[in-house]
């Protein structure tokens, strides 16, 4: 990506547009949810956001990585129905618009 006539960016759009932060919602205990989310290989953290049916998860992750599997197994294995599972991804307008600011641009 070149932004004010300089390489900016140098990756592959698979690794810009996502695939490092997944929401997930399942209903139980919040703070064992949150512990137990965070206890999984590749999550570096975990928010508390909410949703329509009350708290939901926003997990970042270290690297982007296929993760919902693991997610799916966990709240089958805790007996904690999952209402919601989404891997977010930015749009490529999206990080053209974050390398400009940072590289001093106007986007």
């Amino acid at each position: 990506m070149i932004v004010g006539g300089r390489l900016a960016v140098d990756e592959r759009i698979d690794d810009l547009v996502g695939g490092r932060i997944v929401r997930i919602a399942m209903s139980g205990p919040a703070e064992g949810v949150a512990k137990r989310l965070s206890a999984v290989d590749g999550v570096g953290a975990v928010h508390r956001v909410e949703n329509a049916d009350g708290a939901a998860f926003d997990l970042e992750l270290d690297e982007p990585r296929e993760i919902t599997g693991e997610l799916y197994a966990l709240a089958v294995a805790e007996g904690w129905p999952l209402t919601e599972l989404a891997v977010q991804r930015r749009s490529l307008e999206d990080v053209f618009r974050e390398v400009s600011r940072v590289e001093g641009g106007a986007a």
